[in-house]
């Protein structure tokens, strides 16, 4: 429902009556509440109002200070601003009206009358004035804001009463008239400045004997958003869009007992905007006539016309009916009457329209609304505009629309399908599914349920293939909805190139546009499983007569893997992985615009190999199968095994070369009985070491030590051996004294032990700290308690520098003096991860009992820098100092690669204890 005027306007507790009350406040007088931001002045200095919309205003001020107004309801009045002149402001909904009431013949010869001067001034607007003397506000996009379309005066003269003399007597009382219409009104000229605006009333109506006092003089500014008018064939070539003499009441036929040329139309226009596109279901125009010339009904008509602009003068000469550009249509017609005085009958509210929904006023506001126009305009005018009897006012706040309206869903968009090759999946897509779920997502307006209508149509979009019709029905709006396709003859689609689009349609059967088109290729054909190829490592079928007996490369060894697509031109990716390592990450290629991938792979150590492989296409199809790529790797060349068993406390040999010997360094060393075998002992002042450095700690492939290693335990005070050298006391030399007694530890501090300080058991030096350690250290924090604590660990430092920042992994697992436990530090170079082992690690039973198993720490980060220094046995160097073991220490390995866990586990196996 749309009404000519404003009825209500929003507040901020929400939307109140208009209410057109004056009342002074802290910005003046202003109105309770209308939809135009209305200020008059409180008297005294400053302007005399201000009125303004969205942040835009306009200012006028008079030329002298203002007494304080008397304020009665909607108008303040101002008394003697001139002697013998009142200037009088009134609120309306959405506009106002100044105007000055001139009260006596004497007050008209004052001078002051030739010319009247507003100063006058736009915020966010600028004033112009155009070439039919129309005033406009404009904003900073030339938007008309506001508009006066010219001053004018009128006297106090009304029409006549007595009974027309040219219509046959009708039903009406004696007396009977319509009183309140104004007399001669007359044009007066208007002109802008930069800063003034000035109005020149009519010196002959103010010095005419047969002036009717009070005079009016209208400035012509009204500050109004209201789109109606009134135009006369009287004056033909007046606009009345701010003329408030003429803005009280909507007009339509000949005045009562008037000239018969003194005929009035009513226009209107209304905002549509809203309904563009929509449908309309019924529509009415509504409006309350408040007087009638004649007690009888009378007919009013209602016009469909042509669009007005309050930017544009609007008279009668240049909206009558005289071409196609200013034709009237006639809607329909209706009767009514009203005439408090005479009949007396109130108000009567008529309705132009048609419940059924089948009027011409129905098919008017369709045609606007599928023509998407933001406006419609109405025309109110007598059937017979030379009968007096036909005279009516009408209300113009209580002019409106009824209009029942049915608003077209919103196209679909997020079109999409399931499943899909990409993600979102946005068109073009592939799909490899038999039967794809296409969706897509519409709004209503309305809020109401939607069906959603898919089509599929052949590439060339000469063919329909699929369609859902109503079967995807009862989607709320704004809520996505699938639909698994399904061929025009109930089977799936074959694969090839499709187009699809949607719609919406609500309960009316009032269907949206269709979407844009979206392209769809179903293709569920498998692409074939790839080639692979590696080189240096040639394929291996473990048959006697492949040619790779001992394997290629080494552990460590870069080699570089290349897969092809067989047929299938339109493979995107690759997924491979490790199948014989353990190794279940799934790694994925992208292959160049060839369809091959290349990657670098890195065997881990020697032995047999296996890679699979799988391709997918385009449309997310898989290879049924893998591909598979045996491979053996050639045992590694530098790896040195130390078995202590050469029991010579200066030299010991490396296996399987004795190219990397350990040389006695310190004191301390000695060698012990193990497993038919010896083992190095040292008392914590001596290690052995190589002359060369033994790893190379920079490679790609890491590397592993290991080692059995024996902390010893804690000394108790006895008496040392009788080597025949210790005097004997004579048993006669009795002095009488004691014996002294070794001093015990001092009281409350606990004895010290081998435990109280880190131990290295294998290391490689830089030039400023060890590279790696493998041992025992006591700084270790293991339960977060903030005390350090004793744990086994492999450590690496970041850098070849004292202090250097270090990544360890520990465990506190078989930590216990005088007992044999294997120990196995692994950098893995690829994984960007360190490993210690303990006792083989959880895959191994270690004790009794299937719950004693090995243990495994790790850490992330692998350094990478040269140890170029010595490889050491029972030593390392910290930021602290030197770090000597001491216990014993068997059977150590220095290995160019990374152990498997198979491994491992066969070095700290219980027959090795």
């Amino acid at each position: 429902m749309q009404s000519a005027v404003p009825v209500r306007v929003r507040r901020a507790t929400g939307w109140v009556p208009i209410d057109r009350t004056l009342r002074l406040t802290a910005d003046g007088v202003t109105p309770v509440a209308t939809s135009l931001d209305l200020r008059f002045s409180p008297g005294g200095t400053g302007e005399l109002l201000s009125f303004g919309r969205d942040g835009k205003r306009v200012s006028l001020t008079w030329s002298q200070p203002l007494p304080t107004p008397v304020i009665a309801g909607a108008t303040a009045t101002y008394p003697e601003v001139l002697a013998g002149v009142d200037l009088r402001l009134t609120a309306n909904a959405d506009s106002f009206s100044e105007v000055l009431v001139v009260k006596t013949a004497a007050a008209a010869k004052n001078a002051a009358l030739s010319q009247l001067q507003f100063d006058v001034a736009g915020h966010g607007v600028t004033l112009r004035q155009n070439a039919d003397d129309v005033i406009q506000a404009v904003d900073s996009q030339g938007a008309v804001v506001f508009v006066s379309d010219g001053a004018a005066m009128w006297d106090s003269s009304t029409a006549a009463t007595a009974t027309s003399s040219r219509s046959a007597p009708k039903t009406r009382a004696a007396g009977e008239g319509d009183p309140g219409e104004p007399g001669e009104l007359v044009k007066i000229p208007v002109t802008l400045s930069d800063q003034s605006m000035t109005v020149t009333p009519s010196q002959q109506m103010l010095t005419s004997a047969d002036a009717r006092f009070p005079l009016y003089i209208d400035p012509g500014f009204n500050g109004g958003k209201e789109v109606w008018t009134v135009v006369s064939r009287l004056h033909p070539d007046t606009s009345y869009w701010t003329n408030d003499s003429y803005r009280d009441t909507m007009r339509v036929g000949q005045s009562w007992h008037s000239s018969s040329s003194d005929d009035w139309r009513t226009i209107v226009q209304f905002n549509i905007g809203a309904l563009s596109g929509s449908q309309i279901l019924s529509a009415s125009v509504l409006t309350k006539v408040a007087h009638t010339a004649d007690c009888t009904r009378s007919p009013l008509g209602l016009f469909l016309t042509k669009p007005i602009s309050t930017s544009k003068v609007v008279t009668w000469n240049n909206t009558k009916t005289t071409d196609a550009t200013k034709k009237w249509w006639s809607l329909r017609t209706v009767n009514a009457t009203a005439n408090k005085s005479s009949c007396p009958k109130g108000d009567d509210e008529v309705e132009f329209g048609d419940p059924s929904g089948t009027s011409k006023i129905r098919s008017a506001f369709q045609s606007a609304a599928t023509a998407g126009s933001a406006a419609i305009t109405f025309g109110f005018r007598a059937p017979d505009e030379a009968d007096d009897y036909q005279w009516k006012k009408l209300t113009k706040d209580s002019t409106y629309l009824d209009i029942n309206y049915n608003r077209k869903p919103g196209v679909p968009t997020a079109l999409s399908v399931s499943p899909c090759d990409r993600n979102p999946c946005a068109s073009p897509a592939k799909t490899n599914s038999e039967k794809p779920k296409l969706s897509m997502t519409a709004t209503d307006p309305d809020g109401g349920a939607l069906t959603y209508e898919f089509e599929v149509w052949n590439s060339t979009m000469h063919a329909l293939k699929a369609k859902s019709g109503t079967a995807v029905t009862g989607v709320k709006s704004g809520r996505s909805a699938p639909w698994t396709v399904l061929g025009l003859d109930k089977k799936r689609l074959p694969d090839a190139n499709y187009l699809w689009r949607g719609r919406a349609c609500d309960g009316s059967k009032f269907c949206s546009a269709y979407s844009a088109w979206y392209k769809l290729t179903i293709d569920t054909t498998n692409p074939g499983a790839p080639t692979v190829d590696i080189t240096p490592y040639k394929r291996w079928t473990g048959s006697e007569d492949d040619d790779v007996p001992g394997g290629y490369g080494s552990p460590g060894t870069p080699g570089s893997m290349t897969i092809k697509p067989s047929a299938s031109t339109d493979v995107v990716s690759y997924y491979n992985w490790w199948f014989t390592t353990g190794d279940t990450k799934v790694h994925k290629l992208v292959p160049a615009a060839d369809g091959t991938a290349t990657t670098p792979i890195v065997p881990a150590r020697e032995g047999p190999h296996t890679i699979r492989a799988y391709a997918v296409d385009a449309a997310g199809n898989r290879t049924q199968g893998e591909a598979e790529y045996s491979f053996k790797v050639a045992p590694a060349g530098g790896q040195w095994v130390w078995h202590m068993d050469d029991n010579q406390p200066g030299l010991t040999g490396s296996l399987p070369q004795n190219n990397r010997p350990l040389r006695a360094a310190g004191t301390g060393q000695s060698w012990t009985d193990r497993n038919d075998g010896f083992a190095l002992a040292l008392n914590g002042s001596g290690a052995l070491t190589t002359d060369l450095p033994v790893l190379n700690t920079t490679a790609d492939s890491g590397f592993t030590v290991a080692a059995w290693v024996r902390l010893a335990e804690d000394s108790t005070t006895e008496p040392p051996p009788d080597d025949g050298t210790t005097p004997v006391p004579d048993p006669g030399d009795d002095t009488g004294e004691e014996d002294p007694a070794e001093p015990d530890a001092p009281a409350g501090e606990k004895p010290p032990s081998v435990l109280d300080n880190s131990m290295t058991a294998v290391s490689q030096a830089g030039v400023n700290t060890s590279m790696f350690r493998l041992g025992y250290r006591r700084d270790v924090d293991m339960n977060s308690d903030g005390t350090p604590d004793g744990a086994w660990c492999f450590t690496l430092d970041a850098t070849d520098s004292v202090g250097a920042a270090t990544t360890q992994a520990c465990s506190a697992a078989y930590l216990q003096q005088g007992d044999w436990v294997h120990l196995v530090g692994v950098a893995d170079r690829i994984h960007n991860e360190i490993r210690l082992y303990i006792n083989g690690g959880p895959g191994l039973q270690f004790g009794d009992t299937p719950d004693e198993t090995g243990v495994m720490a790790n850490a992330t980060g692998s350094a990478a820098w040269a140890a170029s220094q010595a490889f050491a046995v029972g030593r390392g160097q910290a930021a602290d100092g030197a770090e000597y073991w001491h216990g014993e220490l068997d059977d150590v390995y220095a290995v160019p690669r990374v152990w498997s866990d198979a491994e491992i586990e066969t070095y700290a196996a219980r027959e090795n204890w």
